[in-house]
């Protein structure tokens, strides 16, 4: 039989030799499950890491929650000044409109006015010459 035959029978003194290995394999097995403790410790570490850094997300997204619900309540207070400056505007214009329309009627009765007295004057600047013409 050859040294590498399986099915041979081991003798005492061959038995004896097996004795390290095994420690060896104990070794390596405990070797293996230290360094296996060890990545388990580093991703606890690394998902409370992660779960630190979903709470600062969650954190930070409740802000920006809060920060676009200012901004809409800004631009819906904007929109709201947007409408009634618009109205004031349309009011304004309305009565500087009717305010152009009563002066251009008071200079209209101004120039009637003024026609009339300088037509009277003519008139009387006419009578007054016919008078002197007639006492001369």
């Amino acid at each position: 039989m050859s040294s590498d035959d399986l099915t041979r029978d081991i003798t005492d003194q061959n038995a004896g030799t097996t004795q390290p290995t095994i420690t060896a394999m104990f070794r390596l097995l405990n070797d293996v499950k230290l360094e296996l403790q060890n990545i388990n410790a580093r991703l606890d570490t690394i998902n409370t890491r992660i779960d630190e850094t979903n709470t600062r997300i969650d954190g930070t997204n409740a802000r920006i929650d809060e920060t676009n619900a200012r901004i809409d309540a800004t631009n819906t207070r904007l929109d709201e000044i947007e409408s009634r400056l618009a109205r004031d505007i349309e009011g304004l214009n309305t009565r500087v409109i009717e305010g152009f329309k009563q002066l251009s009627n008071k200079i209209d009765a101004l120039n009637r006015s003024r026609l009339q007295t300088e037509g009277d004057y003519f008139g009387l600047l006419q009578r007054v010459t016919d008078l002197e013409s007639k006492a001369s």
